[in-house]
């Protein structure tokens, strides 16, 4: 199976999970919390049981200041009994990662359809646009010694056309903020990423959705961007 038809079959899961009522949208984000909690602890050789994520990603959504006192008393406990402060940093990274950024995505879903909506196609838009402007004009490299892939006539044409959309979509004002915040949060995001698999050696966090990797491989962007986009939307 290509890349084209492993990127509409996830493509629709997303819309399935996202557009769904709220407690399906919440277990896909539960899914997503575990199984980046997993990668990352398959890549950094943490020692923190992945099925933790998913208990303190429910828990941050009730109160983010009890997420985070969950997150320092699992990874307390883990270096009283390892005293490896190496696991330490790993374990408070990869429980971090993968529950404070996952719960921003139903977080947006609470907004409302028409913003969970905006935010996925947005991102959607941005990484595709990306991808084939830079396979096919692209000349610059962005950032060649974290992600040699990456050029800047991708970055451009990605970002140009998320922030049309954006504006299209949520008007001017609204949209143009939001379009410039999700592509320069998204882009961090994947630069992120492939920071981490550089560091450690690894072409793809897993290989679950085929050509198009693993969880972190697919959703880096949405996770990081929803944390933006909803301190955008968020009712004041």
């Amino acid at each position: 199976m290509n890349r084209e038809y492993y990127g509409i079959i996830v493509g629709l899961g997303t819309l399935f999970f996202l557009l769904s009522f709220k407690f399906i949208t919440l277990l896909g984000v539960c899914i997503l919390s575990f199984f980046v909690a997993k990668e990352l602890k398959d890549v950094l050789g943490s020692k923190t049981a992945v099925f933790l994520a998913p208990f303190i990603t429910l828990l941050s959504l009730y109160n983010i200041t009890y997420g985070f006192l969950a997150i320092f008393l699992v990874v307390f406990l883990e270096l009283l009994t390892t005293k490896d402060l190496d696991s330490f940093y790993k374990s408070f990274f990869m429980l971090t990662f993968s529950t404070a950024l996952p719960e921003y995505i139903y977080k947006v879903k609470t907004l409302g359809n028409h913003y969970i909506l905006g935010l996925l196609l947005g991102v959607w838009i941005l990484d595709t646009v990306s991808y084939y402007v830079g396979k096919n004009f692209g000349k610059h490299k962005l950032a060649p010694e974290i992600s040699p892939n990456k050029t800047i006539e991708g970055f451009i044409g990605g970002s140009l056309s998320c922030i049309i959309f954006n504006i299209f979509y949520f008007g001017f004002s609204k949209g143009l903020i939001i379009g410039i915040a999700v592509s320069l949060v998204g882009v961090f995001g994947d630069l992120f990423k492939s920071l981490i698999k550089r560091q450690y050696n690894v072409k793809d966090f897993s290989n679950v959705f085929g050509p198009h990797g693993g969880f972190l491989d697919r959703f880096d962007a949405l996770m990081f961007s929803s944390l933006v986009f909803y301190t955008i939307n968020a009712p004041r």
